[in-house]
């Protein structure tokens, strides 16, 4: 069995699982996170509201708080659940623009979780649905996922709430609209047909503004840059987020998983997106003169 390890465990997130625990535990009681932390599976209910999260996926000390807001409605809205299609950010330029992750299982110091890889044959396999152009720069490759953290960020968080769960990763790379929307469009046709459409999710793994990089932004700086972002990303308009991002120079590293989330969840019908968290590190772990924006969404089948 091919199992991609950890490679950021004992770094940007603890390496010991009663550690790991611990921290993800602490994650929801921060300052910046909700105050609580999950009910115990026994006492949770299987609403299925939620059907997508966007969700950061920096170093835990300075992000993780912020995502613990998104786990933890999601804890709140499943009881169980399948499969979590995990859209993340490609931060290198190896492998094809839609990176199929063809790993057997993924590790953390939490335990191995499997991955769908029904579902991940299905979308590769019957991408001569999709027009040349989408088709041509989708396909399996693990190249991209090696040294890549966007998702395994998130999978610690998804071991702590569920017992049991596959996942679903796929890299992502910043596409234009016309071809995220296609993608989304697809990938939901794809979990309609493996039967899995009321029993997964999917999370776009990406932060928003880097401030910390050149040109060096501050708090108040990267806050208004990202409500920008966040304002087409609430109203679920994969279009006007592309534009926003273009025109005001937004370091935002997840906009392709982010509108390929939006699509997809769209054509799943989801009618209301809800912001549940925005932080920047200076909140949470340093100076707000060069700050990191992250923000945690849910969209939904229904209303607020």
């Amino acid at each position: 069995m091919r199992v991609r390890a950890a490679i950021r465990a004992g770094s940007w997130y603890s390496g010991q699982k009663d550690r790991l625990i611990n921290e993800i535990n602490a994650m929801y009681l921060h300052k910046i996170g909700p105050g609580r932390k999950p009910l115990a599976l026994d006492q949770r209910k299987n609403i299925r509201n939620i059907l997508g999260l966007v969700s950061p996926h920096a170093g835990y000390a300075c992000s993780a708080p912020t995502a613990a807001h998104g786990f933890i409605a999601l804890a709140e809205d499943r009881k169980e659940i399948d499969t979590v299609i995990i859209l993340g950010t490609k931060h290198t330029p190896y492998g094809p623009e839609i990176s199929v992750a063809s790993f057997d299982a993924w590790e953390t110091p939490l335990g191995q979780v499997p991955v769908n890889m029904s579902l991940l044959n299905r979308i590769v396999n019957n991408k001569n649905q999709l027009t040349d152009q989408v088709a041509q720069i989708l396909d399996f490759d693990d190249s991209a996922h090696v040294n890549e953290h966007s998702i395994e960020l998130q999978i610690p968080f998804l071991q702590n709430i569920f017992s049991d769960l596959k996942i679903a990763p796929i890299g992502i790379d910043r596409l234009p609209t016309n071809i995220t929307q296609v993608f989304g469009y697809y990938l939901a046709e794809m979990v309609k047909e493996e039967g899995i459409e009321d029993s997964s999710i999917a999370i776009a793994s990406s932060d928003m503004t880097h401030g910390n990089y050149f040109p060096l932004l501050n708090h108040d700086e990267v806050t208004s840059l990202d409500q920008l972002a966040l304002t087409p990303m609430l109203n679920r308009d994969p279009e006007a987020l592309e534009d926003a991002v273009r025109e005001n120079n937004i370091s935002m590293c997840g906009v392709g998983p982010v509108k390929v989330l939006l699509s997809f969840t769209e054509k799943l019908g989801a009618k209301s997106a809800k912001l549940l968290n925005y932080s920047t590190s200076g909140l949470t772990c340093g100076s707000r003169s060069s700050v990191v924006g992250y923000t945690s969404v849910a969209v939904m089948r229904s209303g607020n």
